[in-house]
């Protein structure tokens, strides 16, 4: 298809681009804009339906007769089943964390499926996901052409060119007519009283805006249906040694090492067994510092796997990322020990969650560097993905809001004076998963002032959580 001047698509390719157009038309309808801070806007089984229109339409224009690879039936299990997500859960800040991971989910499945070459490396994943998105504008015309190849080329459409010929002609005359009778029988245009009035007072603005959004929209996912379409790219050579000498790879270890040796021995000393007190009081030393620490363990996880990767055969760079991944480990330990205490003290959050799932997933990363010091010719890219997205997919099926709610009302109710219980939080971002948890706290303690919770959005947004409270 790529190198016919005439372009015709088949049936099942004419689909996906119909139902690229729905997934299109549903969003703008239904979703004005998710940035005017209107949360309740946010789409429940809405996104669902979007992701299910979207994806049927990329599998429609795959090759015809690809079977899917062991990893790319997992990728698309892990696709359907984040999306399923949107229409269980109404958490905000999992909704917004949800959506670039459901796209590159989306966008890796489908990569899998085209047959990519060495997708599960870094040169190969930059690669693939660099065309994908080129892929949503190099092929804005294509749809263009086809159409015109079906009006004005393909012989034996005749009965196809008749009748768009035939809407083309009708809007118009029918728009004259109906006007014209209404005006002449008051009751005949009483049935159109409401579409009339509808288009007298819309914003032209905004039906402006919206047009482009769907014809953008559109037209941008039939490009991708192209790209679908196309042969993979041509398979990429496998990375070659460095050439650069393995000195300078050891002496950034090196150093890496003794930094995080003096960190490790303070860790143990005033941490782990709290061998003195630190200036500020060991209370507020332990339960600080969590986000830096993660930050540092996934810098020094991009040093390591690069360094590893490059100079397979140098036994000190080994030998000193395998050193610095364990001193690593130690520094996430220190992370989780540091996060445990403040939650003790202030309780759960989303966001302390996900930092808790985020330490998981590095120490399953590093786990995996360690294992590819030890033996360079292990491929570990493909597993480790597919296991931390499964944890972040089965993080979702926890319901971690309800679960959150329950264990911040304990933890109040058994040490009421040094832990706070924030009900806003309880009643606004957690709800309504956490209506049965508040319905308890109320019966418990009537004393306490719950604020309103949320309101429940239309059917676009709403959610089996949402139904739960009805």
């Amino acid at each position: 298809m790529g190198t016919e001047k005439t372009i015709r698509f088949t049936r099942r390719q004419w689909l996906g681009l119909g139902l690229t157009a729905a997934a299109s038309l549903l969003w703008v309808i239904f979703q004005p804009s998710i940035f005017d801070g209107r949360f309740v806007t946010l789409p429940g089984f809405g996104m669902t339906l979007w992701v299910g229109l979207t994806f049927s339409a990329l599998l429609l224009w795959a090759a015809p007769g690809k079977k899917f690879s062991r990893r790319g039936a997992a990728l698309l299990t892990l696709t359907v089943a984040l999306s399923l997500v949107f229409s269980l859960r109404a958490d905000v800040d999992l909704w917004l964390m949800n959506l670039p991971v459901q796209l590159g989910l989306m966008a890796l499945t489908c990569l899998e499926l085209r047959g990519e070459a060495n997708l599960f490396t870094f040169r190969g994943l930059m690669g693939g996901l660099g065309r994908c998105v080129a892929g949503l504008f190099r092929y804005l015309p294509r749809p263009f052409q086809a159409a015109t190849t079906v009006l004005f080329k393909q012989e034996g459409n005749r009965r196809i060119k008749g009748f768009l010929l035939g809407v083309v002609l009708c809007v118009p005359l029918l728009v004259i007519v109906v006007l014209l009778l209404s005006d002449a029988d008051s009751v005949f245009g009483g049935y159109f009283q409401n579409l009339i009035s509808a288009v007298q007072t819309t914003n032209s603005a905004t039906v402006l805006w919206a047009a482009i959004r769907f014809v953008a929209g559109t037209l941008m996912l039939c490009s991708l249906c192209c790209f679908m379409g196309l042969a993979s790219a041509p398979e990429e050579k496998p990375e070659t040694p460095s050439r650069a000498h393995a000195a300078m790879p050891a002496t950034v270890l090196g150093a890496l090492a003794a930094v995080y040796l003096l960190f490790a021995y303070v860790q143990f000393r005033y941490l782990f067994f709290a061998a003195g007190a630190p200036a500020q009081g060991y209370a507020q030393y332990a339960r600080s510092g969590f986000f830096q620490l993660v930050a540092v363990a996934f810098l020094t996880l991009m040093v390591v796997l690069p360094c590893v990767c490059r100079w397979p055969g140098s036994r000190a760079v080994r030998g000193l990322a395998g050193l610095v991944t364990l001193l690593t480990l130690v520094i996430l330990v220190s992370a989780a020990w540091r996060m445990a205490l403040y939650v003790q003290a202030f309780g759960l959050t989303i966001l302390r969650v996900v930092t808790l799932w985020g330490m998981l997933a590095l120490a399953i990363a590093l786990i995996a560097a360690l294992a590819k010091a030890l033996r360079p010719r292990l491929k570990i890219a493909a597993p480790v993905l597919m296991i931390v997205a499964a944890s972040w997919v089965l993080l979702n099926y926890a319901n971690i809001n309800a679960r959150i709610a329950e264990y911040n009302v304990r933890a109040w109710e058994a040490q009421p004076e040094s832990v706070r219980l924030d009900v806003t939080y309880l009643s606004y971002s957690l709800y309504p998963a956490s209506a049965p948890v508040l319905e308890e706290l109320y019966k418990d303690h009537p004393e306490l002032e719950l604020p309103s919770p949320r309101e429940q959005p239309g059917w676009f947004g709403s959610s089996v959580d949402w139904l739960k409270v009805q």
